[in-house]
């Protein structure tokens, strides 16, 4: 069992890393690609995967935001 502040407390975290630290990693990485000199191909490639991770990190960052809400409304003290 875990109790309802901890398990708020861990998807805050996931939340802020999702929603805050990912977006400026990937942002970070997608601008300074190109200085990286990779050929064409693979610079392609690299984007499409980080342009992917960024839809997958707002996908995460939003379900984790409905789960919060979700356990913070519950009655229940621990999960």
């Amino acid at each position: 069992m875990i109790t309802k502040a901890e398990l708020l407390r861990r998807f805050n975290e996931i939340i802020v890393t999702e929603g805050y630290a990912m977006p400026l990693y990937v942002g970070h990485m997608l601008q300074t690609l190109p200085w990286y000199g990779l050929p064409a191909d693979i610079e392609y490639t690299t984007r499409q995967v980080l342009e992917k991770i960024r839809r997958e990190t707002e996908a995460t960052r939003a379900n984790a935001e409905t789960i919060y809400l979700n356990i913070q409304e519950s009655k229940h003290s621990e999960f």
